[in-house]
């Protein structure tokens, strides 16, 4: 047994040791997160935390990468029955959305976190989870619930609301306690029982399946031709080609509206995964189901979400394409991602005490709050409860507090133009931190060079390289601030999942994979500037500048209100019919702007009752006094124009009216307001939503970024002194695709001349004006001839 003194030797030993060990950590933030934290950096983290160590800028462009939770007590559902939330890990298999085992790929392990209660309820059966505020939900609101209902009734189907994930929209907690109106989990994806051969499409059948997929009359998988000739000499070939593989098809010819209609059924369960548009399909699928006995499932309601205060949760994340898995009593489909920082803690945590101080920013409030410090929270608890807790707390206001009330951190989203937020920040030691740093508007870059002059001050900005008409993009690349900034660009290629590096599994997990990389290079094309960006990490090579900023577009998504009610509802629409382009409809109500639907292979005339079906909806919802249809007038638009204003006409009470948007018109010059530089109507029209963005008077509801992505391709040059907006022809022939969602958001949001207008009070009646009127003024009314133009 040793000795005292050998003991006292020992203990000595092992504190000095440990001193030595915690001062390493000062330049070693790697090292730090994995005895701290127990976080594995991988090589291109590390040389982040080397270039903190060693410059005073460094700036990261990087490819795409995210934790909610529920409580520990939750049960979740496995092959072997229920297991609470607390004892899931990392290997374990649970059930997937479609009831089927899915593996764990990670967990953020257990951490403190405000949560909420969220009672739901169907067919008469109760159901309560505690999730955390974070914790992420697909939702069916209202709007997506009527469109569900009125498609299935008109094929005859039950609502089955598992067939519908692909409108869910995904909220989190907080944001489902904010909801206004019905809103419907839906349930978990229906098992169906496979019947007949089944078979790959051709490259020849997946372009036909593209431009013709459609269902009979009896709800079957079809091909459909419209004609009002002979019947086409390929239907025969292909019925010949579907016989010789095995595959049975039914001929079906209709006579509609004077035009013939062609069906071709293929049979077998199989066919309705074969449909590209994913509303036809769920209703194929439903009638399936239905013919398999199936009542339909109308989905979870949510009956109240309200707050229970800070509670031990866990997060995990699963290998599914939907990240869903079930839980709750009844198994309930829910959502999850993983994001990881660990530069901020490291920071506060190895610095003298009160001598430093962590500053983040970020173009939205979401970014600040639910990503960056939604992570230092999480990982300020972990170590709570480990060898080395890191000192004072971090509030949910995403700031961090020593005990003695002193600030050491904080997140903050600055108002447009405020260049002062940071001012009054005098640290030895300040790291400044911009998140999503291409959409940071110049005056923060200026507001956070003014608080980093001390030689031990850093600033770190991390972004996806969208935009090289940014500060961020002029920091990166241009050869001027090339002795200022140390640049680290981080391609998908450069990740473990692509290199090979050794890593832990939950990275291989967590980072970019090689499927993922493979499906935007399908989806986007390599010369997309989302690819650019998103996955090599390169600023896209433009000729042409976007006319739409980051912070302009991040400032317009930033939490925007829901449409109004009782405004007139203006509608755009954007017409195509085959290829890549989309027929797309958006809605301005207040402020709000959002895509309502998209569809592709649609005549004229489907498109323009589908476009009334959204109207009359629409209407109702937001008890819309007046409807603006405004339609892309150009090419097949007519057609919708045409159908719609034949409508009007029969309506024993008008309530819309159809408005022929022309682009390469000349700008309006009856809607006030000078249109002298631009180009062309177009040109106008997305320079007004461009500035209706950046004074708040259009805002975007756009949760997966898609309108984002559309308007940072708006590309624009200035031509004979005039604004000139490429072509949609231009955009196509360079990327594979035109901006079909901006132009739809500009039509609804354009100025137009509207005259008077149901609803609008004049001063006086015409028998009143005509009886003050003397002898000269009826001449000279008589002489005057009043153009339509």
């Amino acid at each position: 047994m040793p000795s005292q003194e050998e003991q006292i030797a020992a203990g000595a030993e092992a504190y000095f040791r440990n001193q030595a060990r915690q001062a390493a950590w000062v330049n070693d933030p790697a090292g730090w997160a994995k005895d701290v934290l127990g976080v594995h950096l991988w090589s291109k983290q590390q040389d982040i935390c080397e270039s903190l160590i060693r410059n005073k800028r460094t700036i990261v462009a990087s490819c795409h990468g995210t934790g909610k939770a529920l409580a520990l007590d939750e049960p979740v559902h496995t092959p072997n029955g229920p297991v609470a939330m607390g004892d899931i890990r990392q290997g374990m298999e649970v059930l997937g959305s479609g009831g089927t085992p899915v593996t764990v790929a990670a967990t953020t392990g257990v951490h403190t976190a405000d949560t909420y209660q969220i009672r739901l309820e169907r067919c008469g059966a109760i159901e309560e989870i505690i999730a955390s505020g974070d914790h992420l939900w697909p939702v069916l609101p209202l709007q997506i619930l009527a469109e569900i209902q009125i498609k299935s009734d008109r094929a005859g189907v039950p609502v089955e609301t598992g067939l519908w994930h692909h409108r869910a929209q995904i909220l989190s907690t907080r944001e489902l306690a904010r909801l206004r109106g019905v809103a419907v989990i839906p349930g978990r994806v229906p098992q169906i029982h496979a019947r007949g051969v089944a078979w790959e499409p051709d490259t020849e059948i997946e372009g036909l399946l593209r431009d013709r997929a459609t269902l009979d009359p009896d709800g079957r998988t079809s091909l459909l031709w419209k004609t009002r000739l002979d019947e086409p000499d390929e239907i025969s070939a292909i019925r010949h080609r579907m016989r010789s593989i095995g595959v049975h098809t039914i001929y079906r010819r209709e006579r509609q509206y004077g035009a013939v209609m062609r069906h071709l059924a293929l049979m077998g369960s199989h066919a309705p995964s074969l449909l590209p548009d994913p509303n036809v399909r769920a209703v194929a699928l439903s009638h399936l189901l239905r013919m398999q006995g199936s009542w339909g499932d109308d989905g979870w309601r949510v009956i109240s979400v309200k707050p229970v205060g800070e509670r031990r949760v866990q997060c995990i994340q699963v290998d599914a394409p939907d990240h869903l898995y079930l839980c709750g009593e009844r198994g309930i489909p829910t959502h999850n991602s993983m994001i990881a920082s660990v530069l901020a803690c490291w920071w506060v945590s190895t610095k003298p005490p009160g001598q430093a101080i962590v500053v983040s920013t970020a173009p939205t409030y979401a970014q600040v709050n639910k990503i960056l410090w939604e992570e230092i929270r999480k990982h300020h608890s972990n170590a709570g409860i480990g060898e080395y807790p890191m000192p004072g707390r971090v509030t949910q206001a995403d700031e961090w507090k020593l005990t003695d009330g002193q600030i050491v951190g904080f997140g903050r989203k600055p108002a447009k133009g405020d260049r002062h937020s940071f001012h009054g920040i005098h640290r030895r030691f300040v790291l400044a931190l911009l998140d999503e740093a291409c959409g940071v508007p110049e005056e923060i870059w200026t507001g956070v060079e003014a608080i980093t002059t001390n030689v031990g001050c850093r600033i770190l900005a991390i972004g996806n390289p969208d935009d090289r008409n940014t500060d961020f993009g002029k920091n990166f690349l241009e050869g001027k601030t090339a002795h200022l900034w140390n640049r680290i660009s981080i391609p998908a290629s450069t990740t473990p999942n692509f290199t090979g590096e050794t890593v832990p599994r939950l990275l291989n997990e967590v980072l970019v994979s090689r499927d993922w990389e493979a499906e935007r290079r399908a989806d986007w094309g390599e010369k997309d500037p989302r690819y650019i960006s998103k996955v090599e990490a390169k600023f896209p090579e433009q000729s042409q500048s976007s006319l739409f900023s980051p912070s302009v577009i991040a400032d317009a998504i930033d939490e925007p209100p829901a449409p109004s009610k009782y405004s007139i509802l203006r509608l755009g629409v954007d017409v195509a019919r085959f290829g890549s382009d989309k027929t797309v409809v958006a809605s301005y109500s207040g402020v709000t702007a959002q895509i309502e639907d998209s569809w592709s292979g649609a005549d004229t005339v489907s498109s323009a009752y589908k476009v009334l079906e959204i109207a009359e909806r629409l209407k109702e919802e937001r008890n819309a006094p007046w409807v603006e249809i405004r339609v892309d007038g150009v090419g097949l638009g007519a057609g919708v124009i045409d159908t719609l204003n034949a409508r009007a006409a029969l309506l024993p009470e008008s309530w819309f009216t159809v408005y022929e948007m022309q682009a390469s018109a000349s700008p309006p010059v009856d809607v006030g307001g000078s249109v002298y530089g631009f180009y062309n109507a177009r040109a106008y029209w997305f320079d007004q939503l461009r500035q209706k963005m950046r004074n708040g008077s259009v805002t975007l509801i756009d949760p997966e970024e898609k309108i984002a992505d559309d308007l940072k391709m708006v590309f624009y040059q200035i031509k004979n002194g005039r604004l000139l907006i490429a072509s949609k022809e231009a955009m196509r022939s360079e990327y594979g695709r035109s901006p079909d969602l901006a132009d739809a958001v500009a039509y609804a949001t354009a100025p137009v001349a509207d005259g008077l207008q149901v609803g609008d009070v004049v001063a006086e009646t015409a028998e009143n004006i005509a009886g003050s009127l003397d002898e000269a003024d009826w001449e000279m009314i008589s002489e005057t001839t009043i153009s339509p133009y």
